[in-house]
């Protein structure tokens, strides 16, 4: 049976954090979710940058081209990465945004409660999974080390979608050959990784109330990863005013041959510019 393997995932150089330097006095930082990286959200980034902003995508730890080191991971990392890549463009930026998807999302509740920021984005915030075992994630960590992960999300592998999903990050992988599929089936990883972005979830729900910052959220209604009523659930955490738009799409809101991807990205340039034109 063919072996699955990061030998060869995110190694091509667009997985690798950027830093464009915009013509306002404004910054956002860009935060990818999992298993992504900051090439997920380059789309968003060059729209951003054409409208003056300072863009900024940091890599997550054990992310990208370090995926192989992703099971040693722990959540504060990722927390303080954000954190790292905030003071990094307040320095000579008045203003800070933050856009997050999924895992990204919950990462930039966190930093947005903690710092000063004007406005943040988020793409379907992660916080829990619809599923019992990711509830019983508490107890399988101290008696299953590992766990196979396909057994919640069932890949099509026959899906256009999927395939190039996988393709990002396999590039090498034959999904017609059926060892290769077996292969990524009985996939396994450590259930501590999943424990730790269960975490990250767990704290994104706790900071929110603590945001002051201007919040528009963005859901797809197709999602059966981060679903519409647990969004909807997660936005009367905040005590801000929040402007919320579900729209058909699914998880994965930055994909730009989705139908509604112009619906995204307009929105969310529309978004930081006004804002940060009432706030100048």
């Amino acid at each position: 049976m063919a072996e699955l393997t990061f030998n060869h995932a995110f190694k091509s150089p667009e997985h690798e954090a950027f830093y464009d330097e915009g013509s306002n006095s404004a910054a956002v930082v860009l935060i990818h979710g999992f298993p992504g990286s900051p090439a997920e959200m380059r789309p968003m980034a060059e729209p951003l940058h054409a409208l003056g902003f300072t863009v900024h995508a940091p890599r997550l730890a054990g992310f990208g081209a370090d995926l192989e080191t992703l099971p040693t991971r722990h959540h504060s990392e990722w927390v303080a990465d954000v954190a790292n890549a905030v003071k990094r463009v307040r320095e000579g930026h008045k203003h800070v945004y933050l856009v997050g998807t999924s895992m990204g999302g919950a990462l930039a509740i966190q930093a947005a409660a903690r710092f000063d920021i004007a406005g943040i984005v988020l793409y379907a915030p992660f916080w829990r999974v619809e599923h019992v075992l990711w509830y019983a994630l508490p107890l399988l960590k101290t008696f299953v080390p590992q766990f196979k992960p396909f057994t919640i999300f069932k890949p099509n592998f026959d899906d256009p979608k999927t395939r190039e999903s996988i393709a990002r990050f396999l590039p090498e992988a034959n999904l017609d050959d059926h060892a290769t599929r077996q292969s990524i089936l009985d996939f396994s990883v450590s259930v501590k990784l999943f424990d730790q972005i269960r975490q990250v979830g767990l704290q994104g729900y706790a900071y929110a109330p603590r945001v002051k910052a201007a919040v528009r959220v963005i859901q797809g209604l197709q999602d059966t990863l981060v679903l519409p009523s647990s969004t909807r659930r997660y936005i009367t955490r905040f005590t801000v005013p929040v402007q919320y738009d579900e729209i058909d799409g699914e998880h994965n809101l930055l994909d730009t041959d989705a139908p509604n991807w112009h619906k995204v990205r307009d929105w969310t340039c529309q978004f930081i510019h006004h804002h940060y034109e009432n706030s100048s």
